[in-house]
């Protein structure tokens, strides 16, 4: 299923870990990168995050709460309700996560019931969730740049 969003943060190529780069090395790198997928929490449409990931030469700067500020943004710009994701309750409770709205959801597989956190985006989004978190193909909106691609690889016929 593809992610409705999946943002990296670029670090300077002075900022590599390592010497070793390609012959045309960029002028920046990945450093962190983050997904956001469409799910149905019990019936209730919201986005996943998941994974957030910052690579470790980058960790402590600051880029993981950067990375995290835009996602939500994002979300929020693009109309969601909810975001839900599986993590570390004291990290996200800052961006305002919690398990308060999360209690009647449930993954498949196992998972520790404290690390399912939510955030309402819109008041009351999540009032009332139950049942399971499964994911809905919601289709990505189509790009002019996607159409074009699209358009430049259909022969035409004369």
């Amino acid at each position: 299923m593809p992610a409705l969003a999946t943002t990296a943060i670029c670090a300077p190529a002075s900022a590599c870990a390592t010497d070793v780069r390609p012959p045309k090395a960029l002028p920046c790198r990945p450093c962190a990168r983050a997904g956001l997928w469409h799910v149905s929490a019990g019936g209730i449409p919201a986005l996943m995050l998941g994974p957030l990931a910052v690579e470790a030469s980058s960790r402590q700067l600051g880029v993981g709460a950067a990375l995290m500020d835009h996602a939500l943004a994002a979300a929020k710009a693009r109309g969601h309700r909810a975001v839900i994701l599986l993590g570390d309750a004291p990290y996200y409770a800052r961006f305002g996560f919690s398990a308060a709205k999360t209690g009647e959801l449930v993954l498949p597989g196992a998972f520790e019931r404290d690390r399912l956190l939510g955030l309402e985006l819109c008041e009351g989004a999540l009032s009332g969730a139950w049942g399971m978190i499964a994911p809905t193909g919601a289709p990505l909106p189509r790009t002019k740049a996607a159409r074009v691609r699209k358009a430049q690889l259909v022969p035409r016929v004369a």
